[in-house]
């Protein structure tokens, strides 16, 4: 059995009805635009095309397909809408940005952007809590530390720093019994304490405590009645002002000030007091440059003298 093969011009193919079996190369096949191999089945004139249906033309058509191997990018890039679901690691060297990122671990050098999760240490341990906004350290290294906290620590002292709040035991104080706190800074372990807030049922109280040593006749208190005392005797020890209820509904121990206006206050109310600057405002027309107190009567200003 001999093979039968033909090659011409696309024009001279379409001159001829080859014989079954036989085929035919088309010289001209790229400016006629046609399939370069044709073969004749005796009857169809120019023969039947053998196309490359059987094969794909192009990736698009491929529902599955799979690498072989690596695949170089040729410094090219990977464009397109859709998503990327790789089971196992991807390797980036440069920058990655995306809209929203969702994983259950993100290693990296740098992290910029919004978080929405949890940061977690080396040894597995919540460093950041995204959910209540909380931070977990032993140490924490800044760059920003006001110029008076550096003035008053080194920078080994700073990396084992800890601001503290302490409930102590409950303690007594002029009888009545009291939930202590104290507020400091814990510096390589040891505390300094320079605040200190006490309640009972029936008081709050906040007090300067430095050293951890209270000064329990300088305190900002507030009875469950709403009456505030500022201050108070020492006696008892110093207890005695923590532990009584203010006389009146503001109780101060020590001096005030109340600086002078020099207008009236927009909207006075009955039994309202000021000071009044004498020159500016002054409604008694006392007609000088010296302050005095006054008082509201519900319809003008009064001076106290």
């Amino acid at each position: 059995m001999a093979l039968r093969l033909r090659r011409g011009t696309n024009a001279e193919r379409l001159a001829i009805t080859p014989l079954s079996g036989e085929l035919i190369f088309v010289t001209d096949y790229d400016s006629a635009g046609v399939t370069p191999v044709w073969i004749g089945d005796g009857v169809t004139n120019g023969g039947v095309e053998v196309s490359s249906s059987a094969g794909l033309t192009d990736i698009i058509n491929d529902t599955t397909p799979q690498l072989g191997g690596n695949l170089d990018l040729n410094n090219a890039d990977i464009t397109g809408t859709g998503n990327i679901d790789i089971n196992g690691g991807i390797d980036i060297v440069g920058n990655m940005s995306a809209t929203q990122i969702v994983a259950d671990t993100i290693t990296a050098i740098q992290f910029d952007g919004d978080l929405n999760g949890s940061i977690f240490a080396d040894d597995s341990t919540v460093f950041v809590q995204a959910t209540d906004r909380t931070i977990t350290a032993n140490a924490v290294t800044s760059q920003i530390v006001t110029s008076e906290f550096l003035s008053q620590y080194s920078e080994a002292q700073i990396l084992n720093t800890n601001f503290f709040r302490k409930e102590s035991s409950p303690w007594v104080g002029g009888g009545t019994e009291f939930t202590k706190h104290n507020h400091g800074v814990s510096v390589n372990g040891e505390d300094t304490t320079y605040w200190a807030d006490s309640y009972s049922q029936d008081q709050y109280i906040l007090f300067p405590s430095p050293g951890g040593v209270g000064d329990y006749t300088q305190f900002f208190k507030v009875w469950n009645n709403g009456r505030v005392m500022i201050n108070g005797e020492a006696g008892l020890s110093g207890f005695e002002g923590l532990s009584r209820q203010p006389r009146a509904e503001l109780e101060v121990t020590g001096t005030m000030v109340v600086n002078p206006l020099d207008a009236p206050p927009a909207s006075p109310t009955n039994g309202m007091f000021a000071v009044a600057d004498g020159t500016t405002w002054d409604p008694a027309s006392k007609g000088g440059s010296v302050s005095y107190p006054v008082y509201f009567d519900g319809v003008s200003w009064n001076a106290l003298y």
